[in-house]
């Protein structure tokens, strides 16, 4: 998608996958304590050892905020997801204090994992930087010794400044009145995708059987899929609060994560491609969705039997949606008619 943006989505995905493993894995030795009889030993519940994939998501998600700072949100929402898991397994266990076992057992060791292992993989992701002498800001802060320590402060602490100077460019970065940017979009528009990102545009090619041609590639959702993110967004929390359904919570979390903190700098430029992380989590969140209307192992072959074609057609038209949008997707010549008839909206002109 857009730029740095799908490593960002990739690496975000990824650790979410270990944070489900993670949770896995704790129930796992919780049934393993129980099956054993020392899982009440303590009313904290017994420590559950070195969690791996906890490490492993700790580590993605420093390297996310290596490729963008947006990374962090999802360190904070991870491990408060962590933990939520951990208290529901802990109860699920018959732990007398789950709560208070959660924090006492698994918060510290969280903060390592999420906190300290990030800061490593993200400053590993400087490397090239704390080796150069002629990088950009390197020498801001003069070393003044050769001993690790005076050489390590003058690295961190040029680095600090250059990160400063970063921040401060990006939240002056704001769209003034009468000076928007003719591509810009706002967050409330990326759940639907109203307001994609013209990318290229070229309007007298050749090479799509007429005299004219046009060539563009556009940033955009397919309807099929973005268009039903608000109706799966409020069955998601339905079935996370009502039902206390932990797949739909996971789900939900890394969707609003990518989408609700740019609320918060409503005045700044913002562009579709910022929404890429939320792509993976809508996917998610709607296979869920599908996963219903197919219906249970247990149910009959008739309700199986429905609940498969209705999925089969949704499916066929979200692959038909996908296909019909490739040339813009994909910058190939086609006629001036059909670049019109690929504009549905016109907020997408």
């Amino acid at each position: 998608m857009g730029m740095l943006d799908i490593f960002l989505a990739f690496l975000i995905l990824a650790s979410f996958a270990c944070v489900l493993v993670d949770r896995d894995q704790v129930r796992s030795r919780l049934a393993v304590a129980t099956a054993e009889g020392w899982v009440t030993e303590s009313k904290y519940g017994p420590r559950l050892g070195v969690r791996w994939w906890r490490l492993g998501a700790g580590v993605l998600l420093g390297l996310a905020c290596g490729v963008k700072w947006s990374g962090m949100y999802y360190i904070a929402a991870f491990g408060l997801l962590t933990v939520m898991f951990d208290v529901a397994a802990r109860r699920a266990a018959g732990v007398r204090h789950p709560w208070r076992g959660a924090i006492v057992r698994d918060v510290l060791p969280g903060l390592w994992a999420f906190v300290v292992l990030g800061v490593v993989a993200y400053l590993s992701t400087w490397w090239a930087w704390f080796g150069s002498e002629t990088a950009i800001d390197r020498t801001l802060v003069a070393t003044t010794g050769t001993d690790p320590l005076s050489v390590a402060r003058g690295a961190l602490g040029s680095l600090f400044q250059y990160s400063t100077h970063v921040l401060d460019f990006h939240a002056s970065l704001v769209t003034k009145p009468g000076q928007q940017h003719p591509w810009e979009s706002k967050p409330w528009t990326w759940p639907m995708s109203l307001r994609p990102m013209l990318y290229y545009y070229e309007g007298g090619t050749t090479g799509c059987g007429e005299a004219r041609c046009v060539s563009a590639t556009m940033l955009i959702g397919t309807p099929a899929l973005w268009w039903l993110s608000l109706p799966v967004l409020a069955w998601g929390l339905w079935r996370m609060f009502a039902r206390l359904d932990w797949r739909y919570a996971a789900v939900v979390v890394g969707y609003l994560t990518g989408l609700l903190p740019w609320f918060a700098t409503l005045d700044r430029q913002m562009y579709f491609f910022y929404a890429t992380p939320m792509a993976a989590f809508l996917v998610l969140g709607i296979t869920l969705c599908l996963g219903q209307v197919l219906g249970a192992a247990r149910a009959g072959a008739e309700r199986r039997g429905t609940g498969l074609l209705v999925v089969a057609l949704y499916v066929g038209l979200v692959v038909a949606n996908f296909v019909w949008l490739w040339p813009i997707l994909n910058g190939d010549p086609i006629t001036e008619s059909r670049w019109q008839a690929e504009l549905w909206l016109p907020s997408w002109r």
